[in-house]
């Protein structure tokens, strides 16, 4: 009898290793794909944080840089009046540049030296014309180095003859001092 020619099994058995061995590639390539995402998406985040910190830093700088201009146009302006704070025997070592405009009330406070000021408090400002009770004005905090840049507005009252004050207050502010003056101008 005649023997039927055998079909090998070589080309399917090749062909299962190869697909196997192709799985298994595959399936690296997913696990290294995945581990450099895990990476990327790492540094992602710590880019954006960075790229934040530093546009946050950008806009304290230019708000920085627009206070200092303010400053420096109210020095040099004709309009502006100057009043020079010295510190008391609370902060010896502090003073201040008080300037404003009489006519649009604009005003500026410049101070150095004061102390720093704890959490739950903040430094005011006080109007105190002539014959009437101290107008409070804005609150304010100090740098490590008791600077400060406050603008705001003087009250119409407190235009002319004007004495100003500055003491420590609770944070939220007083509607009439109830703490020793850390720095005044000449009659305060």
């Amino acid at each position: 009898m005649p023997v039927a020619p055998r079909r090998s099994n070589l080309w399917p058995n090749l062909l299962r290793i190869a697909a196997a061995i192709a799985i298994v590639g595959l399936l690296v390539g997913l696990i290294v794909v995945w581990r450099r995402d895990v990476v990327l998406q790492r540094d992602i985040a710590r880019l954006t944080k960075e790229r934040n910190r530093t546009a946050d830093q950008l806009i304290k700088e230019r708000e920085a840089l627009a206070r200092e201009r303010e400053a420096l146009a109210m020095l040099n302006s004709r309009d502006t009046k100057k009043m020079e704070l010295a510190g008391t025997q609370t902060a010896q070592n502090a003073r201040a540049m008080f300037v404003y405009n009489p006519q649009t009330g604009h005003a500026m406070l410049m101070t150095e030296g004061l102390p720093a000021t704890p959490a739950d408090k903040a430094y005011e400002v006080w109007f105190i014309p002539k014959g009437h009770t101290p107008m409070p004005g804005k609150m304010f905090t100090v740098d490590s180095s008791g600077r400060a840049m406050v603008s705001g507005e003087i009250p119409l009252e407190a235009r002319a003859n004007v004495v100003i004050a500055i003491t420590l207050e609770p944070k939220k502010g007083s509607l009439a001092p109830t703490s020793a003056i850390y720095l005044g101008s000449p009659s305060s």
